[in-house]
């Protein structure tokens, strides 16, 4: 098993990602881990993926642009500190649907492309914040730093690089953008809105989070916990050029609070279309690796070539319409030997169920 410097956690509407990121100033991917998830299964997946990077270390949380906010505000000059966070919260509050404590959203100064500083405010949507934040606690992890995918690709095109980049997580308020695990609690209720208030320093707001606003917080959630089954309708939100597709959150709370049913997969492995290429450039490179699904229980596997003979690692796409526990558990007892990359295809535009593309090096496992 691979430690790395940094291990990350990527999760975005559908999908979480598992990796260990070597370090130094040009960091690579060295164990990568995709699975689907849904509300029922988040523990589940989370805690699997965290195995597969390794357990123990602090871990750096990556939240996609399908389940966070992300907007860009023009905020005067002369206002700082606690003043300016007032001023963008007042502009953030009011364009997004969600009710915000101090540490449930931050920001940071940013300058425009013609000299404007501008304020980059962020916050997750809140269901999922809560959500997966209650499993961290649950699993005793420690997390480092949470971020949104947006502003990691401003550091590297792969946001999960780009998040292993980061270097500002401790600091003042307007220069680090950066968010701890929500606290446990039940879910906020989307409706209804609550002020937040200024806070200067990360620190000072971890240390003087409002108890009073707690208490109020606490007693709505409770007077208002009966109408939890009323459904929401969602808004939608324009954002920053940094964040062109808002998230709807009527969809993401439906998506989190009740998964949709997964299409229908196959019950026997035969059933599955498999296709290996040869990404080796080495005459016979796909014989073992088809040898292997065999022994495994798929009927067969359709064999050619790969675009190019430049692949670092060997590549497993699972098309996402088809994707199963059963066929991820095959598929790692086939490859066992190898050190592999999972990829999910979202948009399900691969011919078969499976393509496995071998690599010209050998990265078996130790």
């Amino acid at each position: 098993m691979f430690f790395g410097r940094s291990k990350i956690i990527y999760i975005t509407k559908n999908t979480i990602v598992a990796a260990a990121v070597s370090g130094g100033s040009s960091p690579q991917i060295k164990k990568r881990f995709d699975a689907a998830w849904t509300s029922e299964t988040l523990a589940q997946v989370l805690e699997q993926s965290l195995k597969n990077i390794g357990v123990g270390g602090k871990i750096r949380l990556l939240l996609g642009e399908d389940i966070t906010y992300v907007m860009e505000f023009p905020v005067p000059d002369e206002l700082e500190g606690a003043q300016r966070r007032s001023a963008v919260f007042e502009q953030f509050y009011r364009q997004i649907p969600e009710e915000l404590d101090d540490l449930d959203w931050d920001y940071q100064d940013m300058v425009a492309e013609d000299g404007r500083r501008m304020a980059l405010a962020f916050a997750p949507i809140m269901s999922v914040y809560c959500a997966v934040s209650d499993v961290f606690y649950a699993l005793g992890c420690d997390v480092s730093t949470i971020e949104p995918e947006q502003m990691a690709r401003l550091r590297h095109n792969d946001p999960i690089i780009g998040i292993a980049l980061k270097q500002d997580i401790e600091g003042r308020d307007e220069e680090v953008l950066s968010l701890g695990l929500h606290s446990p609690s039940s879910n906020p209720q989307p409706d209804s809105k609550q002020q937040s208030t200024a806070v200067v320093d990360k620190q000072d707001a971890q240390q003087n989070k409002k108890p009073a606003i707690r208490k109020e917080y606490a007693l709505i959630l409770f007077a208002t916990i009966i109408f939890a089954g009323v459904s929401i309708v969602g808004l939608q939100v324009s954002r920053s050029r940094l964040s062109k597709t808002p998230p709807s959150v009527d969809q993401a709370l439906v998506a989190h609070a009740t998964p949709a049913i997964p299409t229908p997969t196959p019950e026997v492995l035969s059933d599955y279309a498999v296709q290996v290429l040869n990404g080796s450039g080495v005459e016979g490179g796909t014989e073992h690796v088809v040898e292997e699904l065999l022994a495994q229980g798929f009927s067969q596997a359709d064999t050619g070539n790969a675009d190019n003979y430049d692949y670092a690692q060997m590549i497993v796409r699972i098309k996402q319409a088809t994707v199963s526990t059963q066929l991820q558990a095959a598929l790692e007892r086939a490859l066992e030997a190898y050190d592999f990359r999972l990829d999910m295809d979202q948009k399900n535009i691969i011919d078969y169920d499976v393509v496995i593309i071998t690599s010209p090096k050998k990265y078996e496992k130790e």
